[in-house]
């Protein structure tokens, strides 16, 4: 992502804001760990539980899986499950997966730290529109005839994110814990598309 801003790969920056415009888990796992050698503080041990919980797949390391965006991916099937009847376990646990992923415990208890947690959220709404504008897919024409012009495309994502940020953690009634979620993810859309 650093790159996708003209920005050369030894270009020294100031910390934390290279840490946030990279994109790449083992790019972002090595300046953590520098950072952390040359600072243990409370916002660093933060960005630390953060990381792992995002990248880390539990006794293996980094697998690839970036389990914020899982679990963007998966709101939606939660939310469906709120009123169904037999679905009611289901969405449980689902709310107890997403407050678990986003350590949104952690954040009630240290509210002073929310601006960590908005930073992250950026990042991963950054991924998340990068991975959609790139993507044949999401921007492709019915039948796959052609791609969407750029003006239909940003509204796609506006409504989109809108959806993904602010109605559904509403739905789940996690309006108020998400706040920074939902906060970061205008920031994301506004710095790709003002």
């Amino acid at each position: 992502m650093l790159e996708s801003r003209g920005i050369r790969k030894n270009q020294v920056f100031a910390w934390p804001d290279d840490y946030y415009w990279e994109t790449d888990a083992k790019k972002r796992e090595e300046m953590l760990k520098g950072r952390l050698i040359e600072e243990d503080s409370e916002e660093n041990r933060i960005r630390s539980r953060l990381f792992e919980k995002r990248y880390v797949t539990p006794g293996k390391g980094i697998q690839g899986t970036d389990y914020f965006m899982k679990i963007i991916m998966t709101m939606e099937k939660i939310a469906e499950s709120k009123d169904s009847f037999f679905g009611k376990k289901s969405f449980q646990k689902g709310i107890r997966e997403i407050r678990d992923t986003f350590c949104l415990d952690l954040l009630q208890d240290k509210p002073e730290y929310s601006e960590l947690w908005k930073e992250e959220f950026v990042n991963l709404w950054s991924l998340y529109i990068e991975v959609c504008r790139d993507d044949n897919n999401y921007a492709g024409l019915l039948l796959g005839t052609g791609r969407m012009s750029k003006g239909r495309l940003i509204e796609k994502l506006e409504a989109d994110i809108y959806h993904k940020s602010t109605e559904l953690p509403e739905q789940l009634g996690l309006a108020r814990e998400m706040a920074p979620f939902r906060e970061a993810a205008s920031e994301a859309f506004y710095r790709y598309y003002s």
